[in-house]
């Protein structure tokens, strides 16, 4: 009543409506917890009371800012066996709020030693296409747009070359019956020949260094 002013931050009640998309503390200080994709408001109400009489003031509106979205990640593993396949998916992180999938929009920097397919929601599939001798290297990108924002994110993925898996030896020739079972009758001969079964399914004779664990007979 004397005209003078005092900071009753810290004794004031502080309330804010509604309390859907914010929140606020006995300092005043109000967080914006917004997780909708559209701009809200609230009301900010303050009441102090001093030698029985009390006083409230309200701040309307105070918008409450829409989440936007700040990052994107890929997760999944960094190699592929050669004739393999693997599980990718994307993440959004977000202004406020937790991490959310969401679906991006998948990209191979090539596609001479991998396939993208199965895509669908927040995965996809890669598949190693990689029939060299050499390891090969792909980039998978994801890309995903909200509120006209757009975020990106590549992960490195190592493509193993094949590898024979197993290797058989078969009859190619012979004028016996039963080369197959390992008899060869006196005085025949048989033709043999290797065969290479690799880590992508497909198969190839080889040009193999033979040899007999005895020359005598």
């Amino acid at each position: 009543s004397d005209g003078t002013t005092t900071d009753v931050t810290d004794k004031a009640e502080w309330t804010i409506e509604p309390t859907t998309y914010a929140s606020v503390d006995s300092t005043g200080k109000v967080t914006n917890k917004n997780t909708t994709t559209t701009d809200q408001t609230v009301k900010l109400n303050a009441s102090y009371t001093v030698n029985g009489v009390t006083k409230t003031v309200s701040k309307s509106p105070i918008k409450l800012e829409k989440k936007n979205l700040t990052g994107i990640s890929i997760s999944g593993g960094t190699t592929i066996a050669s004739g393999g396949t693997a599980n990718y998916e994307c993440a959004a992180t977000w202004s406020y709020g937790p991490t959310t999938p969401v679906t991006a929009t998948w990209s191979l920097s090539s596609t001479a030693y991998a396939s993208l397919s199965e895509t669908s929601g927040n995965s996809t599939t890669v598949t190693n296409l990689n029939t060299t001798t050499t390891d090969q290297l792909v980039r998978l990108n994801a890309s995903y747009t909200e509120n006209g924002i757009t975020k990106t994110d590549s992960k490195p993925i190592k493509l193993s070359k094949k590898t024979i898996v197993a290797v058989s030896v078969g009859c190619l020739q012979s004028s016996s019956t039963t080369p197959e079972a390992g008899i060869i009758p006196s005085g025949d001969e048989a033709i043999f020949m290797c065969t290479a079964v690799w880590s992508d399914g497909t198969t190839s004779d080889l040009d193999a260094s033979w040899s007999l664990s005895s020359t005598t007979y």
